[in-house]
């Protein structure tokens, strides 16, 4: 299986670059970084079956690429001294002891919707023959080819794989705002997980 380089867990990790090494003292990609990592990207383990194989570098690979931001940014969140999160990472300190779940879904949907709409320029549409002929995998064709798995069934239940006269051309929207609805949902519990009295 080709890599999935465009999808959201790669955005995260850039995201998260960025902050560690760019803007530390961003508050706003403090929070989508902590909020993405912790809700979509630590979820999206179970829900790709991940696993340590070390003798598969596509595993370990996609375990890595899922678990490094959530496990960095738990790290600067709950290991850190404060005095070093003041002095390195003054973001997480100016945060403070809970994130504002509004501020923190807002911003997260900014970015995803960001990232959503690059990957439909670049992906979707920048190279559909490739993900056509299967040159190209992604999220979507990976989870459409499982036929036993809980997208395919769900997008053959409401009718969009053509089931229905008319729907099949509504399938990769429907995909769309079922992984927002996921993205929604996997967001939710983590401003109750970061809250701590500091």
């Amino acid at each position: 299986m080709n890599i999935l380089v465009y999808d959201l867990c790669y955005f995260v990790n850039l995201l998260t670059l960025l902050y560690l090494w760019v803007f530390p003292s961003s508050k706003i990609l403090f929070t989508v970084c902590y909020t993405l990592s912790h809700g979509p990207l630590a979820f999206a383990i179970v829900l790709w079956r991940n696993s340590l194989v070390f003798h598969s570098l596509d595993k370990v690979t996609s375990l890595f690429i899922h678990m490094y931001p959530p496990l960095t940014l738990f790290t600067l969140r709950w290991l850190l001294p404060v005095e070093l999160q003041r002095e390195s990472y003054p973001a997480i300190v100016d945060i403070g002891s809970s994130l504002h779940t509004k501020t923190a879904i807002l911003y997260s949907v900014v970015f995803y919707l960001i990232w959503q709409l690059l990957y439909y320029a670049f992906i979707v549409y920048g190279r559909r023959e490739k993900v056509s002929r299967g040159l190209r995998a992604t999220s979507y064709t990976w989870l459409l080819a499982d036929k036993n798995g809980f997208v395919f069934r769900l997008i053959q239940k409401f009718g969009f794989d053509g089931s229905v006269e008319g729907r099949g051309r509504y399938k990769l929207l429907f995909y769309f705002l079922l992984q927002f609805g996921y993205m929604l949902l996997s967001i939710l519990p983590v401003c109750l997980w970061y809250y701590r009295n500091m």
